[in-house]
């Protein structure tokens, strides 16, 4: 995942962004983590499946894991 850019807020802290197809993708996990959404799978099942795409990634101990992004349409939702 080598276009992984990280936008810092002082009010949201870290947010996971990517571009795919030239359109700005969001980590779906730090979305609901700022919006105090406890179910990220249950928020993603509600989302329109075209604009979610997941990627592999690695968490913070190095493990491989699977990360998910979200468009800005579903970032509205």
């Amino acid at each position: 995942m080598k276009n992984l850019q990280i936008f810092n807020s002082k009010d949201f802290g870290e947010v996971r962004t990517i571009k795919i197809r030239n359109l700005p993708y969001v980590c779906l996990a730090d979305v609901c983590r700022v919006l105090d959404i406890k179910n990220a799978r249950d928020c993603k099942t509600r989302l329109n499946q075209d604009g979610v795409v997941t990627t592999d990634g690695v968490d913070n101990l190095g493990r491989k894991n699977q990360i998910t992004f979200i468009n800005e349409s579903n970032l509205y939702k």
